[in-house]
């Protein structure tokens, strides 16, 4: 190996470990926020502490065909704020995101349609995107803290319980200050910092839409409700311990419960305050829980809730296996047949005038690269070009019919020599020594080619003006043969 191949190796690696030191130097000092799933407010805990009872478990977020035939029990976490359509928070580190709820958009339809697909527990939404960015339980984080005067309504409209109260009627826990605290997992294998999640307050009934048609307020008519969300207790960092009936008690931090409806019965609670609920959707039966914290990877090191929720998901399945489900489209089979033709859906409208600009641009790019590296075209073939070409050519037929073949053997000579250093060495400077260089570079590569080169043009430069033809020829083959192999070597 040359000292310059090992001078390279050793330029590499130190580039390599400059770059593996920037990095770890920027992952200590930039906090970077977990995904949703790893957060305190996922349920990859969930999956892995299923997983170590032997009961098989599983997450899932989307991509590939969901099989439900196996599936004994599906746990839907809804992370926004709303159901009833698509709704847009700001990704961007300000105060908006932090109080806002993480980026999971769902519809009505959509968790219906889960709904009757498989068994399905509904987890309602409690804690803002602050908490998974910051690592903090603050109350501001909570989405339906009365004291928060964005709350835009219960989760789902339930038109069964338009009178249910919105106030808890339980005592409040004694008070303490509201220091935001930070959520350190006992179990280092769960990455743990909280999220947000959807509040709710009934709104008023929605007025009728007179441009809807009968298909749509049919549809609407047999979505899925919820039940209504109650405001959490005063008291919200305070840690309580709520019975949850034959399942055991449950610590949470903020307790957030339920009102429900003529739909629904209560499990865990009254109906005027409940924490987990049987509903009923047509023939099929669904679960909500209104509190995320039984289950999500932060409320799992909480007092003895780990066991809660094992005995909780042991009651719920069906025999089956217990699906995480995070994703926000259908993907079963049974709920629906997904199509390639919704791929049509990025050549839309905005998104339509991005892939213009991007194929104008690519036809920009893809015409430049074919020019770039040729000379510049000429107008006419008599041009400028098509003359340098005519007198050349009369030069030489000149030279030949008055008998001066060493003269263009000596011009041939320079010409190829010429074109072999710009083809070997490129277009550089120094035009006195370039030939030199040239040579220097063949003889490395080849050094008999070398040397029959450097004497090929050392006969055709030493050649005087008149030749015999026999002696031409043979100077004009040698040099000739010595450029076609050195121009092998680019």
């Amino acid at each position: 190996m040359s000292a310059r191949s090992i001078r390279d190796i050793g330029l590499s690696l130190l580039g390599i470990a400059a770059a593996a030191a920037l990095i770890l130097f920027l992952l200590s000092y930039l906090r970077i926020a977990p995904p949703l799933e790893r957060s305190a407010i996922g349920m990859d805990g969930l999956a892995a502490l299923l997983a170590a009872q032997d009961q098989p478990a599983r997450t899932f977020s989307g991509g590939s065909t969901l099989e439900t035939e196996a599936v004994g029990l599906r746990i839907l976490p809804i992370f926004e704020h709303t159901v009833d359509g698509f709704s847009f928070s700001p990704s961007f580190q300000d105060e908006g995101a932090y109080l806002n709820a993480p980026m999971r958009p769902i519809t009505r339809w959509t968790v219906t349609r889960k709904v009757e697909a498989a068994p399905t527990l509904i987890v309602l939404s409690k804690w803002a995107d602050g908490v998974r960015r910051s690592g903090l339980a603050h109350p501001d984080f909570l989405l339906n803290h009365p004291d928060r005067d964005d709350i835009t309504g219960q989760l789902m409209p339930d038109e069964a319980n338009e009178d249910a109260p919105s106030e808890t009627a339980s005592e409040p826990a004694p008070q303490t200050d509201a220091k935001p605290e930070p959520i350190a997992p006992k179990d280092p294998s769960v990455d743990i910092e909280d999220e947000k999640i959807g509040p709710a307050q009934p709104d008023a009934a929605p007025e009728q839409d007179p441009g809807r048609s009968a298909e749509a307020e049919e549809e609407e008519r047999k979505a899925v409700t919820i039940p209504t969300i109650l405001p959490v207790e005063p008291d919200t960092l305070t840690l309580q311990t709520v019975s949850g009936g034959p399942f055991g008690a449950i610590a949470l931090r903020a307790p957030q419960f339920m009102a429900l409806g003529s739909h629904c019965e209560a499990l865990v609670g009254a109906p005027d305050r409940a924490l987990l609920a049987r509903c009923h959707h047509g023939d099929a039966p669904f679960w909500v829980l209104s509190d995320p914290d039984v289950l999500n990877n932060h409320g799992l090191h909480l007092g003895e809730n780990a066991g809660v929720a094992l005995a909780l998901i042991a009651d719920l399945n069906a025999g089956g296996e217990v699906l995480i489900d995070y994703s926000i489209q259908l993907w079963s089979a049974d709920e629906d047949r997904r199509s390639w033709w919704e791929f049509l859906r990025a050549l839309e409208p905005p998104f339509l005038w991005f892939w213009i600009a991007a194929l104008v641009l690519f036809a920009l790019a893809f015409w430049r690269n074919l020019v770039r590296a040729e000379p510049v075209r000429s107008l006419f073939e008599e041009g400028h070009r098509g003359a340098r070409r005519t007198v050349v050519a009369a030069q030489a037929r000149l030279m030949r019919n008055t008998g001066r073949d060493g003269a263009l053997l000596r011009a041939l000579s320079r010409q190829r020599a010429l074109a072999l250093c710009d083809l070997l060495l490129g277009r550089d400077g120094g035009l006195e020594t370039r030939r030199a260089r040239m040579l220097e570079f063949v003889r490395r590569r080849n050094e008999d080619l070398g040397a029959r080169l450097a004497a090929a043009f050392e006969a055709a430069d030493a050649a005087e003006d008149r030749l015999a033809p026999d002696q031409a020829v043979t100077m004009l083959n040698r040099l000739e043969t010595a450029y076609e192999e050195a121009r092998l070597l680019a």
